[in-house]
């Protein structure tokens, strides 16, 4: 995670060039917003981290990430859901987030696989 947690970090500023710097954090909540950020703005989460050992020796660690995706509260509930003609909603900022992790092992060696396993 101490690897993981800023690259992803640092995919997300690279694709995200509207968000403030800030705006983009590594979250000690799901729920808490740092007072540095606004939304629209994105948490990254720690997980849980499964273990498993492999023959020949080797150990799997498959590790979980949790984004969270905040939007302004001015938006209609519709709005923050589907977007308009000033904002993006919820699922187009969720779908370029897909578009910018999916199969995206950041540079970081030994990591195989970037997939996500679910959304809520």
């Amino acid at each position: 995670m101490q690897t993981l947690l800023p690259a992803i970090k640092q995919a997300l500023a690279a694709a995200f060039t509207d968000f403030r710097a800030n705006d983009i954090y590594v979250a000690r909540h799901e729920n808490v917003i740092p007072t540095t950020a606004r939304p629209p703005c994105i948490g990254i989460k720690d997980g849980e981290i499964k273990f498993a050992d492999l023959s020949g020796g080797m150990q799997e660690k498959t590790m979980q990430v949790h984004l969270v995706i905040y939007l302004p509260f001015s938006q209609t509930d519709e709005a923050a859901i589907l977007g308009d003609v000033n904002h993006q909603g919820v699922l187009a900022v969720a779908g370029d987030i897909h578009k910018t992790l999916q199969q995206n092992t950041l540079g970081i060696s030994g990591l195989i696989d970037a997939d996500p396993l679910s959304e809520s």
